[in-house]
């Protein structure tokens, strides 16, 4: 894009802008030549196509729902998406890209021990480069302990067992009343 003061004999001002002149003053105004208004053509119609739209003349609109379009491509691609390789909780069987309108056009990916292909997702292999997702269906995802000290030594995107075992015990002499059945870590004994 050029100034007016880029265009020659146009009798701009220092910083290369319009002026109103000063005939009593001998400052004569700007002089508006039809190259200064085809750049300006030029850059409004770059806007509208480079959108997607089409050139309309009697659409003077184009050039604020081209800004709405190429605006409203920017954030859903980089603001209101999650980040990639970042896992979220969503409440539905049928996948955010279905359900969301502007994420349609974008791919998710369950955390169920996958391999993926980094050609077709580079970025996700910025983030998992054994190219495998973690299977995490059913779990409960822990958050790193980096350096606290409550679960240490425990590694990044590694599973862990349930962590209370061996769960013994009893219950002393239990007058029953009828059949009983037991279950579970504890019997019912004794006399």
């Amino acid at each position: 894009m050029q100034k007016i003061g880029n265009i020659p004999n146009t009798r701009a001002d220092t910083n290369g802008e319009f002026t109103d002149g000063n005939v009593a003053g001998g400052v004569p105004p700007t002089i508006l030549p039809a190259a200064f208004f085809n750049t300006i053509q030029r850059e409004l119609c770059n806007v509208v196509t480079g959108s997607g739209l089409e050139i309309t003349p009697n659409d003077d609109g184009q050039v604020l729902e081209a800004i709405q379009i190429l605006f409203g491509k920017y954030l859903s691609q980089y603001i209101s998406a999650p980040a990639i390789g970042v896992p979220f909780f969503w409440p539905s069987s049928t996948m955010p890209n279905i359900v969301m309108n502007e994420w349609s056009d974008m791919v998710f990916l369950k955390f169920n021990g996958a391999t993926f292909s980094a050609a077709t997702y580079p970025k996700l292999a910025l983030a998992f480069p054994s190219l495998s997702l973690p299977e995490a269906r059913g779990e409960f995802l822990r958050v790193w302990d980096d350096g606290r000290g409550v679960d240490s030594g425990r590694a990044l995107l590694s599973s862990q067992s349930d962590a209370i075992r061996n769960i013994t015990g009893s219950v002393g002499y239990i007058t029953m009343v009828g059949t009983s059945s037991v279950d579970g870590a504890f019997t019912v004994g004794g006399s």
